[in-house]
């Protein structure tokens, strides 16, 4: 799979973990997820987010096979369910 994302392609296996620039895209993924969090409540916003993030991997010729978006929600919404059902 790593061949399929052009900014790792040129990383070797045994760097990856250390690699500055796989490390800045975990942090970017959770910045996106901190942002969908504070605009759960506000609809437009967080197309907002989804569109501007599809962009950017649109410019990089992201593969949207290798997406699997319903994993994606579902996974963010049980991240986020103990925040929305706090009491």
């Amino acid at each position: 799979m790593k061949s399929d994302f052009i900014p790792f392609k040129s990383i070797e296996v045994e760097d990856e973990q250390y690699n500055r620039t796989l490390r800045n895209h975990g942090l970017r993924v959770l910045s996106t997820v901190a942002k969908m969090i504070h605009r759960v409540n506000e609809e437009e916003k967080m197309i907002a987010v989804v569109r501007a993030t599809g962009t950017r991997h649109g410019k990089y010729n992201a593969k949207a096979s290798l997406i699997d978006v319903s994993n994606i929600i579902k996974a963010c919404c049980y991240a986020i369910a103990p925040l929305i059902y706090q009491s």
